[in-house]
């Protein structure tokens, strides 16, 4: 899977490896030609640093660098809990999410045509996150909270927020389950930042550099693939009736 060559660079090699910085700012892509990503030679350690205006040297950013063992958490999280372009349902069948999500078989009774209790046998079922509607899983929508269409940068720092590499906290119970989880594993920290909330959000921070700049470096941006992997991620995934899932919905906020 081409997603994987991120470790590829993270590999020790004969030379330092260098490339400019690119980083999410308030949900839109932006180059950062004062600051760099390096690669040491004999160590796996990937290091954010700066140039000063003015200055002649680059410097290590404080605090801002990962391990070879963190990038290989950081696939992992993304490539092991998306799902192919347009295979998105098959979240009903993950573990994770469903457990979140309280899909369980029940059994389920309804009226027919007629007035009289039908009964069918227990069935996988879950309550529509929206209205708490429950229906049997072949009866509900899967819906990408963060834009069908628009700014797939979007949905990146959804993702991104879920393990702490954006400025803003998570808020809601998804977010805050799986930072809780899997932050530390990334070095991804979680917290909260001075600047407006949804801006916050939307804008990465230096860890969260790192890995935006390598997923850019291998091409992963320009090809798409991290933003499908990130539109298809259990993190962007959620339940909802026929009725709550309008056409009008999440559409892009910058």
């Amino acid at each position: 899977m081409p997603f994987l060559d991120i470790m590829n660079k993270v590999r020790p090699y004969a030379a330092m490896r260098y490339h400019v910085a690119y980083t999410i700012q308030a949900g839109i892509e932006v180059a950062l030609p004062a600051q760099r990503l390096i690669i040491n030679t004999n160590q796996t350690v990937v290091r954010l640093q700066n140039k000063a205006p003015g200055a002649r040297l680059f410097v290590d950013v404080p605090g801002a660098s990962a391990t070879a063992l963190q990038v290989n958490a950081f696939v992992n999280f993304i490539v092991g809990h998306s799902f192919a372009f347009g295979q998105h349902r098959a979240v009903l069948n993950h573990a994770p999410w469903r457990n979140l999500y309280n899909v369980a078989p029940r059994v389920l009774a309804y009226m027919d045509s007629h007035g009289a209790a039908v009964v069918n046998p227990a069935t996988d079922s879950v309550p529509c996150v929206d209205c708490d509607i429950l229906l049997p899983i072949n009866n509900i929508t899967i819906d990408h909270q963060r834009p069908q269409n628009g700014r797939f940068e979007e949905a990146v720092c959804k993702v991104f927020r879920s393990i702490g590499l954006t400025t803003g906290r998570p808020t809601g119970p998804k977010g805050i389950h799986f930072a809780n989880l899997h932050a530390a594993t990334v070095g991804g920290v979680v917290g909260g930042a001075p600047i407006p909330v949804r801006v916050a959000k939307y804008t990465l921070n230096d860890m969260g550099k790192i890995y935006y700049t390598l997923a850019q470096w291998c091409g992963l941006t320009v090809n798409g693939e991290l933003f499908n992997a990130c539109m298809d991620h259990m993190i962007n995934l959620r339940p909802l009736c026929h009725s709550c899932n309008t056409p009008l919905r999440n559409v892009a906020y910058f």
